[in-house]
C-alpha cells in the first residue's frame, strides 16, 4: 500500500498501480482483508485492473476442493480451504466451540501470530474489559466469525 502511495507521489501511476496488484493479492493470501480492501479501491478509483482473488474457490488451487470436508476436517471460514479441524476449543464457551467448527489449525495458527501483533501493537492488556473487546474485534475480522456468536458471549 505504502509503496504504491510513493509510486503514486513521484507521478508514475504505472509502477503504483503494479505495486498495489501484487500487494493485493499477496494481502488476499495472508488474510489481511483490510488492507486488501485499501488497495482494491485505489485500483477501482483509477480504473485499473483489480486481479483476480487467489483465495477464491476454484481459483486452480488443489487446496479449494470443492468437496465436503472428511472427519476431522472442516472447511475454513477464513479461507474457504477444508483443513485438519482443530482438536480442542480454544475457548470455554460458544466462540470457542464456533472456531473449532468453522477454522482450520493452519488459520488458527495464522490468527496465533497476528494476535501477538495486535496485543503489541495495540499495547492491550487482557485484564482490561476495552481492551479484550478490541481484541476479540480483531479476531472476529481476521478469522470471519459471525458477530451473533461474540454476542452470545457478551449476553
Amino acid at each position: 500500500l505504502l509503496l504504491g502511495e510513493a509510486l503514486e507521489h513521484t507521478t508514475d501511476d504505472d509502477g503504483a498501480v503494479e505495486a498495489w496488484q501484487a500487494g493485493y493479492e499477496g494481502a488476499l493470501r495472508r488474510g489481511d482483508l483490510m488492507v486488501a480492501n485499501e488497495m482494491k479501491a485505489k485500483l477501482v478509483a483509477r480504473g485499473a485492473e483489480v486481479p483476480e482473488d487467489p483465495t477464491a474457490a476454484g481459483a486452480g488451487d488443489v487446496e479449494f476442493e470443492d468437496r465436503e470436508p472428511l472427519e476431522g476436517e472442516v472447511r475454513d471460514a477464513r479461507t474457504g480451504r477444508v483443513g485438519a479441524a482443530l482438536a480442542f476449543a480454544p475457548f470455554p464457551d460458544a466462540v470457542g466451540e464456533w472456531i473449532q467448527a468453522h477454522i482450520t489449525g493452519e488459520s488458527w495458527e495464522a490468527w496465533m501470530e497476528m494476535s501477538i501483533k495486535v496485543i503489541n501493537e495495540l499495547r492491550l492488556d487482557l485484564g482490561d474489559p476495552e481492551h479484550q473487546a478490541a481484541y476479540d474485534q480483531h479476531m472476529q475480522a481476521f478469522l470471519n466469525v459471525p458477530a451473533e456468536v461474540f454476542a452470545a458471549r457478551d449476553a
